[in-house]
């Protein structure tokens, strides 16, 4: 974090357009989130060799970006973060048992557990371990993860998905729910009028 500056940490998700293709869908919302809440021009975005997408000019951010059949999710933070957003769905045969530690289910539901393990493998910048063994279970204080330095936080209300976010340090995530209409304002779906080349 910058000398004087305050903490960040937030996550903000909104609905997919069915038209819209999920990387510039997961963009749009991330550039608005941006534009709301820095005074500076959103950085360029690289990814390392795993994929894990970062801010190329801001070493002090860290970023988490995902996208599902219905929603589009993105975390900016001053510390390592990671975040998931699963539309829920009928499983695959063995999913439970590629996912799932002993145990766990009885604490969680299938998708609530999917969310937090990819979160935690998108902090990590990959995985560090297999997914059953990745154990989250609920204590009185909250959700307990593998490590005690990083913390876990369910957001259940955002319509017929699962999403989680994981992260290093104290402070809580500021969560936000934008509209389909503030992040993708439907002129930019209008068709082109015959003779229009932009």
């Amino acid at each position: 974090m910058r000398k004087g500056a305050r903490s960040v940490l937030l996550a903000a998700v909104c609905p997919r357009p069915k038209e819209e293709n999920a990387s510039r869908a997961v963009r749009l919302l991330l550039a608005r989130v941006w534009a709301q809440r820095f005074p500076t021009p959103m950085p360029s975005i690289a990814k390392t060799e795993s994929g894990k997408p970062y801010f190329q000019e801001r070493g002090d951010l860290f970023l988490s970006l995902s996208h599902t059949d219905t929603h589009v999710l993105c975390a900016i933070g001053d510390v390592p973060l990671g975040a998931d957003v699963q539309t829920r769905r009928p499983l695959r045969p063995g999913m439970e048992r590629y996912v799932c530690g002993d145990g766990e289910l009885e604490d969680f539901d299938f998708f609530q557990l999917w969310c937090m393990k990819e979160s935690w493998i998108k902090l990590h910048g990959g995985p560090d371990r297999p997914l059953r063994e990745v154990c989250f279970r609920r204590g009185q204080e909250g959700i307990l993860t593998p490590d005690p330095e990083i913390h876990a936080l369910l957001w259940d209300t955002v319509p017929g998905c699962a999403a989680a976010i994981c992260w290093r340090g104290e402070a809580r995530p500021e969560l936000l729910f934008l509209t389909e209409e503030e992040v993708h304002p439907r002129e930019e779906y209008a068709p082109l009028k015959q003779g229009d080349h932009s």
